[in-house]
């Protein structure tokens, strides 16, 4: 999962637990890409 990509092994708190999913969308117009995080209170990790 791309969530792994978000992560040091030596992070206290790996952000990989909060991204639960993604989208990407590789478009000639502009690139998308969306994020589902499990975390939607803490401001730091949002």
């Amino acid at each position: 999962m791309i969530g792994d990509c978000f992560s040091h092994d030596t992070d206290p708190e790996p952000l990989s637990h909060y991204i639960t999913g993604c989208v990407v969308a590789i478009r000639t117009r502009g690139h998308k890409i969306a994020l589902w995080l499990s975390e939607a209170r803490n401001e730091t990790i949002v």
